[in-house]
Protein backbone atom coordinates (compact mmCIF):
# COMPACT_ATOMS: atom_id res chain seq x y z
CA UNK A 1 0.00 0.00 0.00
CA UNK A 2 1.46 2.76 -0.97
CA UNK A 3 1.67 6.13 1.51
CA UNK A 4 0.99 9.75 0.69
CA UNK A 5 2.41 12.64 2.83
CA UNK A 6 -0.46 15.00 4.13
CA UNK A 7 0.44 18.78 4.87
CA UNK A 8 -0.89 19.25 8.16
CA UNK A 9 -2.31 22.14 9.18
CA UNK A 10 -0.41 23.90 12.08
CA UNK A 11 -4.02 24.82 13.80
CA UNK A 12 -7.27 22.82 13.93
CA UNK A 13 -10.70 23.27 14.96
CA UNK A 14 -11.41 25.72 16.93
CA UNK A 15 -7.76 26.87 17.12
CA UNK A 16 -7.72 27.62 13.03
CA UNK A 17 -11.06 29.76 13.17
CA UNK A 18 -9.69 31.35 16.15
CA UNK A 19 -6.37 31.84 14.03
CA UNK A 20 -8.00 32.60 11.11
CA UNK A 21 -8.95 35.98 12.85
CA UNK A 22 -5.16 36.94 12.68
CA UNK A 23 -5.60 37.41 8.85
CA UNK A 24 -8.16 40.13 9.06
CA UNK A 25 -10.92 38.50 8.40
CA UNK A 26 -14.61 40.25 9.33
CA UNK A 27 -15.71 36.94 11.06
CA UNK A 28 -14.84 33.12 11.32
CA UNK A 29 -17.32 29.86 11.70
CA UNK A 30 -16.29 26.50 12.83
CA UNK A 31 -18.62 23.90 11.40
CA UNK A 32 -18.90 20.45 12.59
CA UNK A 33 -20.69 17.72 9.91
CA UNK A 34 -21.09 14.12 11.64
CA UNK A 35 -20.95 11.48 9.52
CA UNK A 36 -24.02 9.24 9.40
CA UNK A 37 -21.64 6.59 11.54
CA UNK A 38 -21.47 8.59 14.59
CA UNK A 39 -23.81 8.20 16.76
CA UNK A 40 -26.32 11.03 17.17
CA UNK A 41 -25.70 10.87 21.16
CA UNK A 42 -21.89 11.36 21.03
CA UNK A 43 -22.44 13.76 18.31
CA UNK A 44 -25.47 15.86 20.00
CA UNK A 45 -22.56 15.24 22.96
CA UNK A 46 -19.69 16.53 21.51
CA UNK A 47 -21.91 19.50 20.10
CA UNK A 48 -22.94 20.92 23.43
CA UNK A 49 -19.60 21.21 24.29
CA UNK A 50 -18.00 22.97 21.61
CA UNK A 51 -21.24 25.10 21.81
CA UNK A 52 -19.96 26.27 25.34
CA UNK A 53 -15.86 26.75 23.69
CA UNK A 54 -17.43 28.79 20.82
CA UNK A 55 -20.16 30.70 23.28
CA UNK A 56 -16.59 32.18 25.11
CA UNK A 57 -14.75 33.35 22.05
CA UNK A 58 -15.98 35.56 19.10
CA UNK A 59 -16.31 32.04 16.43
CA UNK A 60 -19.61 31.27 14.82
CA UNK A 61 -19.93 27.17 15.28
CA UNK A 62 -23.05 25.11 13.27
CA UNK A 63 -23.29 21.33 13.76
CA UNK A 64 -24.63 19.12 11.17
CA UNK A 65 -25.90 15.92 12.36
CA UNK A 66 -27.50 13.94 9.56
CA UNK A 67 -30.14 16.07 7.52
CA UNK A 68 -29.59 18.89 10.44
CA UNK A 69 -27.87 21.97 10.64
CA UNK A 70 -28.23 24.10 13.37
CA UNK A 71 -26.84 27.20 14.62
CA UNK A 72 -25.25 26.74 17.63
CA UNK A 73 -23.29 30.24 18.54
CA UNK A 74 -23.20 33.20 15.98
CA UNK A 75 -19.99 34.62 15.18
CA UNK A 76 -19.04 38.20 16.91
CA UNK A 77 -17.28 40.92 14.58
CA UNK A 78 -13.26 40.63 15.17
CA UNK A 79 -12.50 42.48 18.06
CA UNK A 80 -9.01 43.08 16.09
CA UNK A 81 -10.42 45.19 13.59
CA UNK A 82 -10.38 48.24 15.85
CA UNK A 83 -6.46 47.40 16.34
CA UNK A 84 -4.27 50.85 14.64
CA UNK A 85 -2.31 48.35 12.86
CA UNK A 86 -5.30 45.82 11.32
CA UNK A 87 -6.78 49.85 9.73
CA UNK A 88 -3.81 50.65 8.46
CA UNK A 89 -3.41 47.15 7.03
CA UNK A 90 -7.32 47.74 5.16
CA UNK A 91 -6.44 50.97 3.55
CA UNK A 92 -3.20 49.46 2.15
CA UNK A 93 -5.01 46.93 0.47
Amino acid sequence: MERTLQPKSYYAGLDEAIALLNFGVDKAWLFHVFDRNVPVNLALNYTKYMKKLAEMTMIGYISVIGETAELQSPPAANPLLEEEEFQKLRKIS
